[in-house]
């Protein structure tokens, strides 16, 4: 609402009349859809200037998946957060195994094999 009175006659949005939310999640100064490219040039300016490495803005969506999996989150509860029609697109697509569950996953296997190891 701050947005649009901010716009005055300029507002493209959405009306907010009844004070539902438009449902998107960035939004131009006139309450337009912000294009994807406009998000990700705006993100390597933020990103520069905390000295962050490169990284896509749509990269984010990647790490959030990825990292709602390292924590132990159930597929169907992400493949909701991300607004996906089927499970597959989640997995297939937005889930990445980090480096660190990779490293964890084979100490819990050496330390399996070596429990069922016989004694010498």
């Amino acid at each position: 609402m701050e947005a649009r009175l901010a716009a005055g006659e300029q507002w493209k949005g959405p009306d907010y009349l009844d004070s539902t939310p438009s449902g998107f999640n960035l939004t131009g100064a006139t309450g337009n859809v912000l294009q994807p490219r406009k998000a990700d040039l705006y993100f390597a300016e933020v990103r520069a200037r905390a000295g962050l490495d490169s990284h896509r803005f749509h990269g984010l969506r990647h790490d959030f998946a990825s990292l709602l999996l390292a924590a132990g989150v159930a597929d169907r509860v992400v493949m909701e957060m991300l607004g996906h029609s089927n499970i597959a697109m989640t997995a297939n697509r937005y889930q990445h195994v980090p480096d660190e569950l990779q490293r964890l996953a084979a100490d819990r296997l050496d330390v399996m094999l070596r429990q069922a190891a016989p004694s010498r």
